[in-house]
């Protein structure tokens, strides 16, 4: 049975606003030891939220907006850092309406899980699905952020996240609600 390395030591070898690379040193079963860089945040808040909101015509809110890491425009769902303290719930309801204008209640939004965005990440992701959004007014973005956003059919956005063109971890929030969907749907995406 495989089991945990032993850690011997930890290093934060970048610090930068929203994250860190930590160097982790471990002992391998065979004695010998190596070092694995490892993605945290620079703060100690809890992680993101990622929001599948999709409407009654069953269609998808998409964020379009560059990201750093490919250089592009991506294809997104709304989601964002949680604050100091913040339920998650309520992040991903302030995530919604700065991002998009829409709002959710609480009561609407249904908690799917949390992940980590790879085995060399200690950043988590609660993913959530609402079915029941409403336009309440404009975007209230951040200064450093310039997002576009809209509506595209679910059957679409499944196209495109198969295809690459949702090239975005966050579709993992899709791939996790589609089984829920289908039977909320009676078979039918």
């Amino acid at each position: 049975m495989v089991e945990c390395f032993e850690k011997i030591s930890e290093d934060v070898v970048y610090k930068g606003k929203y994250r860190r690379v930590v160097e982790k040193r471990f002992q391998l079963p065979d004695g010998e030891t190596n070092d694995y860089e490892v993605l945290t945040q620079a703060n100690d808040y809890g992680g993101a939220v990622i929001i599948l909101a999709i409407n009654d015509k069953n269609e998808v809110l998409v964020n379009y907006e560059f990201r750093a890491g490919t250089e592009k425009v991506m294809i997104d769902l709304p989601s964002g850092g949680l604050e100091k303290g913040e339920d998650l719930k309520h992040a991903a309801i302030r995530e919604l309406v700065e991002e998009t204008g829409h709002m959710t209640k609480a009561e609407d939004l249904e908690f799917l899980g949390s992940t980590v965005g790879d085995p060399y990440s200690e950043i988590k992701h609660h993913f959530f699905l609402t079915r029941k959004v409403e336009k309440i007014g404009g975007q209230k973005l951040d200064s450093t952020e310039f997002i576009e956003f809209g509506w595209i059919p679910l059957s679409k956005f499944v196209e495109k996240a198969r295809n690459g063109e949702v090239c975005s971890m966050y579709a993992m929030a899709f791939l996790m609600a589609l089984d829920k969907i289908i039977d909320n749907n009676k078979g039918e995406i």
